[in-house]
């Protein structure tokens, strides 16, 4: 991981990640929580989106059936929803 970001201390002082975390404590569990607030989101996030994909995989094969399945269109569509 890069630590070429440049950060300001509450004194306005240039530090990296190391020195910020060392200097301002608070900011950097404010940072984690929010980091691990996102990875919830992320997840849930995800979730849904897999589930919104998965029915809307079984309308594309609901609505192709049969010889259907080898339709260029049903091909492509399938394709755009595996992830």
């Amino acid at each position: 991981m890069s630590t070429a970001k440049v950060y300001k201390d509450i004194e306005g002082n240039e530090c990296d990640i190391h020195q910020m975390v060392s200097r301002e404590p608070q900011w950097a569990a404010a940072r984690i929580l929010e980091g691990e607030k996102a990875i919830e989101r992320s997840k849930i996030l995800e979730a849904m989106l897999k589930k919104k994909l998965d029915l809307i995989r079984c309308g594309i094969e609901v609505s192709y059936s049969g010889d259907a399945k080898e339709n260029k269109l049903y091909i492509e569509a399938v394709e755009l929803i595996d992830l």
